[in-house]
């Protein structure tokens, strides 16, 4: 899933707070612990709990990296996340003959 933010300049606060680097199946990943009120990341689909796979297309090696990569950047700013398959309301969609129609 691609999270996108703008960020008006470097010195913008993210109002972002992530936990250690993961290694695990999907590679080295930051997981989002905590996004507060008046962040740049409020209203762009970022949740806590997703894990941060690229920024702006790049990977990285240590949280330090993935950090430094959140905080350069300017403008927009592009976030790769995993996020867990959510179990919601299935549709059963069905094919009704509409005799308006012809076919």
């Amino acid at each position: 899933m691609l999270i996108y933010a703008n960020k008006p300049s470097p010195d913008s606060p993210l109002g972002l707070t992530v936990g250690d680097i993961i290694n695990d199946s999907n590679g080295f990943t930051l997981k989002v612990t905590k996004i507060k009120d008046g962040s740049i990341f409020k209203s762009s689909g970022l949740v806590v709990g997703m894990k941060i796979e690229r920024i702006n297309g790049d990977t990285f090696q240590s949280s330090k990296e993935g950090l430094g990569l959140i905080k350069e950047a300017m403008n927009v700013l592009k976030l790769f996340v995993y996020t867990k398959p959510s179990i919601g309301t299935v549709y059963c969609i069905c094919h009704s003959k509409d005799e308006t129609m012809n076919h």
